[in-house]
């Protein structure tokens, strides 16, 4: 009986050991095994400084910026807007990355594209891929301009692909010419490291998406950068269910007047599984991976640069002179306004819509 005891006490040690080796959590950062190929894999987790492979989506308001990294190789997909084209700059700028090997502009609206200005004008850009359409905006002409500074541009194909270090980079969808929205001419791209990989689709709405899975794109990945900002425009049921991500990242503004992410979004995301990460309730936030285990870490949101939100006595409205918006001073928008953009008026509404401002259209001063 001893004996039998013995043996069934080895076992349980055994079995312990084995799930805290491959589940392991470290301060500031959950880990977590891709299960694709938990059964060939025996690494436990990672830590993000220690991975080779980075997807980090940059807290650009309502607007989208990734950075990707793989192997010292770099690729930017989308700037984000005027407003935070200097976060995208001081951001490369802080982890030293001088040369941008490949940089994906997903389609022409100012939340995507004006960021990028800024990086065409500030880094070294090798090659610069973008969607075969014109606009005819002031943003879209200054784009044009400033990507001449890269080594190379080119058209985006579908069935193009390259390489990003160790990395694969492939194109599943460009611009055809008979899409019926700018949004459905974003440019989708699904970049593979290893037993991992992401899948990112600019603004592209459900008529993209259908026809990549009726055309059998090859859609499975880990992480999915949600399309859209999360509006009910995107990331269908048939679409999510055809990717089967793990992990979802959500670029968006707090208490952006579109009201994204949406509900019907949100809960096709959680109904199929997939664990979100936003920028407007955690700042930035890094997917790093080795090629097969990765981690999730979130930078927290730093609202206003730690600077008081508490509205001088007699403020009738808080300001936001970057973008020209002004609110109520109890709006859940002002915990977001920078410290050196905010402002505070005793002035009524009509006088400040006279000056050219904005009214927010959350809490609608």
């Amino acid at each position: 009986m001893k004996k039998i005891l013995y043996v069934l006490f080895s076992l349980l040690i055994i079995v312990a050991g084995f799930y805290l080796s491959t589940a392991v959590e470290t301060k500031g950062q959950q880990l977590y095994k891709d299960k694709s190929s938990i059964s060939e894999t025996k690494a436990a987790g990672v830590q993000i400084k220690d991975t080779k492979f980075k997807v980090t989506m940059l807290d650009v308001d309502q607007g989208l910026c990734v950075l990707i990294e793989a192997d010292g190789h770099t690729m930017v997909y989308d700037g984000g807007n005027r407003e935070n084209s200097s976060r995208v700059v001081a951001y490369l700028r802080k982890n030293n990355i001088k040369e941008i090997d490949y940089l994906v502009a997903s389609h022409y609206d100012e939340d995507h594209i004006a960021g990028l200005i800024g990086v065409l004008r500030t880094t070294s850009v090798g090659n610069a891929i973008i969607p075969s359409y014109q606009s005819n905006t002031k943003i879209y002409s200054s784009f044009m301009k400033a990507v001449e500074s890269a080594k190379s541009v080119k058209y985006a194909n579908a069935g193009d692909s390259f390489k990003l270090g160790n990395a694969t980079v492939d194109i599943l969808y460009g611009c055809k010419g008979d899409e019926e929205t700018n949004n459905n001419k974003s440019t989708v791209v699904k970049v593979s490291y290893g037993d991992v990989s992401c899948v990112l689709t600019g603004d592209a709405e459900f008529q993209t998406e259908d026809y990549l899975v009726r055309n059998g794109a090859k859609l499975g990945c880990t992480l999915y950068v949600v399309g859209h900002h999360g509006s009910s425009w995107s990331s269908s049921d048939e679409f999510v269910k055809a990717m089967r991500p793990k992990i979802g990242f959500i670029s968006v503004g707090v208490a952006n007047q579109h009201g994204h992410p949406t509900k019907r979004t949100l809960d096709t995301l959680n109904n199929n599984g997939v664990e979100v990460y936003r920028t407007d309730t955690q700042g930035t936030v890094v997917f790093g991976s080795d090629g097969q285990a990765y981690a999730v870490l979130t930078e927290g949101k730093k609202f206003n640069n730690d600077v008081s939100v508490l509205p001088p006595a007699g403020t009738k409205y808080v300001i936001n002179m970057a973008s020209k918006r002004f609110h109520m001073p109890d709006c859940k928008a002002v915990a977001n306004i920078y410290g050196y953009n905010i402002g505070y008026t005793t002035k009524d509404r009509i006088e400040m819509v006279n000056e050219g401002y904005i009214p927010c259209g959350y809490c609608n001063p």
